[in-house]
């Protein structure tokens, strides 16, 4: 007989003469209801048999059915001492128990004693089962994913529909059905959180092209089929269907009321916006009036618009005649206009993908005289200038205004190109006001481009003196005297004794200062400033300049040097 593995006992030396019979007629199971594992008696039994003294002689009791009972239990040498000392009948009982920790999964069962109802077993391990308890009715069981455990839904389905109910969400996470209805009702909106409908009003289920939608009767509609070209469609009077009439074109129509459509006199000549009292001339009017013109060829001068008009004097007068004349009132009425009122605005643009137009003119006047009579003052452009006589604040008046602008290659704020003569001024500005020129000005030939704020080619004819205001700098060590006192004085002063920068006594020669003279002078009382000489600043005697208090010095640069042109003088 094979050995328990807890027996280390050392097999005596007996025979087995009875064990068949012993195994096969005096070993009886009872309440062998249920399977239990395999079992093997341990040593730890064998005292129980050693103090058997009655029948049965071994009763083993499973107090926990732990699992099925499968292959052969191995009884040691102990235990056959002692089943062949039994005079009782049977002489091995086994009692099997029910109670006590219930199966596992891995054992054959499923790990749990008692269930709700309603409960579902899943796998919640590859080795262990686990329940999933009943929800709301309604609720449907969904994947939650591979190796993840199915999940009851939060959304609930009905449990019943019929052909053609549509389902919707009746509350939060609850579907339901809604019922079908006529044909031709349509599914709409019944508003934010609302559940949807069906139409009162139904719709045709078919249409063709040019079919036109109206109501045949109360909450229903009908098409009416197109026509032949160039029909009318009339009314035929209340609680009837319009149709289409016979006559082929309208030559004319009366627009009454302020809710009139656009009345169009002629494609090509005249359009009538009755709404908004609009006119449009070969356009539709998107303002008061608008002209369009696609024509595509000309062969002399056009013009989009056209102001003729001949005014015969019967007498003297002093009457003002305007070709146009127009006022923009703006009301404010306690409010800001932050953008502009425009009275006037022309817009030329070349829109060709390729091309030359030669001029583009936004604004062009002529003034001309073609008869006998007299033109005392001719004006191609006149600006009134700024009123303000209500109270009120006008802040900046600006007469002509070019803004900045940089979409040409070249850009001339004004330009005038009359030729030299007698009586003729390309600029003429007899005001007394002053005058003031943010950029460089050139003046004479070859100076279009100024390299210094006022570059002159030629004489300068004064008849009064030219100064360069003076400046005073205070010079500390290492710093560079400027040059913004040419053709003056250049006062420098510093609080202690100091020298130049050792680079740039000057500010660096450059173009911008070529033929710069300054007469530079100390004005302090004390302190010496020193000129270092370098190889920016060339002085006379090839050596530092000292400037002492009182004292000045002449210095000029070529755009290269800066150059000592006259001895230290010193005043006493």
């Amino acid at each position: 007989m094979p050995r328990s593995p807890a027996d280390s006992t050392p097999r005596p030396s007996f025979k087995l003469r009875a064990t068949s019979a012993l195994l096969g007629a005096l070993l009886t199971l009872v309440a062998f209801c249920t399977p239990v594992r395999a079992a093997t008696l341990q040593d730890n039994w064998i005292g129980a048999l050693q103090m058997c003294g009655s029948t049965p002689c071994l009763c083993v009791t499973q107090a926990v059915a732990t699992g099925p009972l499968t292959g052969f239990w191995t009884l040691n040498d102990a235990m056959m001492q002692a089943f062949a000392s039994c005079s009782g009948t049977p002489c091995l009982t086994v009692t099997l128990g029910t109670g006590g920790t219930v199966w596992s999964a891995a054992e054959g069962g499923t790990g749990f004693s008692s269930y709700a109802v309603g409960d579902l077993l899943y796998a919640d391990t590859t080795t262990t089962l686990a329940k999933l308890v009943d929800v709301t009715a309604g609720s449907y069981l969904r994947s939650g994913g591979a190796n993840t455990a199915p999940v009851w839904s939060t959304t609930r389905l009905p449990n019943s529909a019929v052909v053609g109910d549509v389902l919707y969400a009746s509350a939060t996470n609850v579907y339901n059905n809604l019922a079908d209805v006529a044909a031709g009702a349509y599914l709409r909106s019944g508003g934010v959180t609302t559940a949807p409908l069906w139409s009162t009003v139904t719709l045709p289920n078919s249409a063709v092209v040019g079919d036109l939608l109206s109501v045949s009767a109360t909450n229903v509609y009908a098409n009416i089929a197109a026509v032949a070209s160039g029909s009318v469609l009339t009314s035929a009077g209340a609680t009837t269907l319009p149709a289409w009439s016979a006559t082929p074109s309208v030559t004319s129509m009366t627009l009454t009321g302020a809710t009139g459509n656009i009345l169009v006199a002629d494609t090509n000549t005249l359009l009538v916006d009755a709404t908004n009292h609009w006119v449009g001339i070969r356009t539709t009017p998107t303002m008061p009036l608008t002209i369009g013109d696609a024509t595509t060829q000309i062969a002399a001068q056009k013009e989009l618009i056209f102001l003729g008009g001949v005014h015969t004097l019967s007498a003297n007068n002093a009457q003002t005649y305007y070709g146009s004349f127009g006022t923009i009132d703006v009301n404010q009425a306690g409010f800001n206009a932050t953008a502009s009122v425009i009275g006037h605005r022309i817009y030329p643009r070349a829109i060709g993908s390729s091309g030359t137009l030669t001029n583009s003119i936004g604004f062009i006047t002529d003034v001309t005289n073609t008869g006998a009579g007299t033109i005392t003052n001719g004006y191609g452009f006149w600006a009134n200038g700024a009123t303000n006589s209500g109270g009120g604040t006008f802040s900046n008046y600006t007469a002509f205004y070019i803004p900045a602008n940089t979409g040409a290659s070249t850009i001339y704020g004004l330009r005038a190109t009359l030729a030299s003569n007698a009586n003729r001024w390309n600029i003429y500005a007899d005001g007394t006001a002053q005058n003031f020129f943010a950029g460089s000005v050139g003046i004479g030939s070859g100076k279009s481009a100024p390299g210094v704020a006022l570059d002159i080619a030629g004489m300068i004819n004064s008849t009064g003196m030219i100064v360069t205001p003076q400046t005073t700098q205070t010079i500390a060590a290492t710093n560079t005297i400027t040059a913004d006192s040419c053709g003056g004085l250049k006062n420098i002063t510093a609080a202690g004794a100091v020298t130049t920068n050792t680079t740039d006594t000057f500010t660096a020669p450059a173009a911008a200062n070529t033929g710069c003279v300054m007469m530079v002078c100390n004005v302090g009382t004390t302190n010496t400033i020193t000129l270092d000489h370098n190889a920016h600043f060339f002085s006379l005697a090839g050596a530092d300049v000292l400037l002492v208090a009182n004292s000045c010095v002449g210095v000029v640069s070529d755009g290269t040097q800066w150059r000592q042109t006259t001895a230290v003088f010193t005043g006493t």
